[in-house]
């Protein structure tokens, strides 16, 4: 739900133009927490940001990024293989689907089995143990549920996957062609303001493979508007 939330976030930001803040959101979910959040629309927001300032080289390495990732699953797809023990379909599946408060539901369930049982050293007794094999035996049922309906879902989430991928592509080519009408002077900058050894107002801290839980919510890609007159000939 929070990775869910953060993305939404993200598109708010791009369309009110704060496009360092919604990038510095995108960036978060780049962190291991969020590894079950991946999600296409991620690239595609990304790539609609980056070509919007004119940084069309951003917009193929995301492109390239999400071409990485998930790639494989889609030859998959295409050439008819079975995905249903694929990671990555499921996920999503559960992120587009009302099946999502149920998987938290088993989730839960199953977290709080192995709590009972260690709390208890594996001996439960009376209402403890009957608590704990309903609670089983709940889990099995709305697992069998979630597996009968299982088929149509990856077909469904195959189709957003692939038309997804379309989209991105064609993104991509339109920004090639914008690039083609552009002739520009400089090259790519992400770089923070300059500190002076005077004084300054702000501290920018990269994020460098490692992300702070509390960072999260201020992160931010300091970038430029190279569509600005000065920095183009058309």
């Amino acid at each position: 739900d929070l990775g869910q939330s953060l993305l939404e976030r993200a598109w708010l930001r791009y369309y009110k133009k704060d496009y360092s803040t919604s990038l510095g959101t995108l960036e978060s979910l780049r962190a291991p927490y969020f590894i079950n959040n991946q999600n296409p629309e991620q690239y595609m927001l990304s790539m609609f940001i980056y070509r919007d300032l004119c940084h069309y080289p951003s917009v193929k390495e995301k492109l390239r990024e999400f071409e990485q990732i998930y790639q494989s699953l889609i030859a998959q797809i295409k050439n008819k293989k079975n995905v249903e023990k694929n990671d990555l379909i499921l996920a999503n599946i559960l992120i587009h689907s009302p099946y999502k408060d149920k998987a938290d539901f088993i989730n839960n369930l199953r977290k709080e089995g192995q709590e009972l049982k260690k709390q208890f050293s594996g001996k439960l007794m009376g209402l403890l143990r009957s608590t704990y094999e309903e609670s089983l035996l709940h889990e099995k049922q709305m697992k069998m549920s979630l597996q009968r309906s299982l088929p149509d879902l990856i077909d469904l989430e195959s189709n957003r996957l692939l038309t997804n991928y379309d989209n991105l592509l064609l993104l991509d080519y339109i920004s090639d062609l914008d690039e083609l009408r552009i002739n520009q002077r400089d090259k790519r900058s992400y770089e923070s303001a300059k500190v002076t050894t005077l004084g300054f107002d702000s501290l920018f801290w990269p994020v460098n493979e490692e992300y702070w839980w509390e960072e999260l919510k201020n992160y931010k890609v300091l970038i430029d508007d190279r569509c600005s007159a000065e920095k183009v000939n058309k």
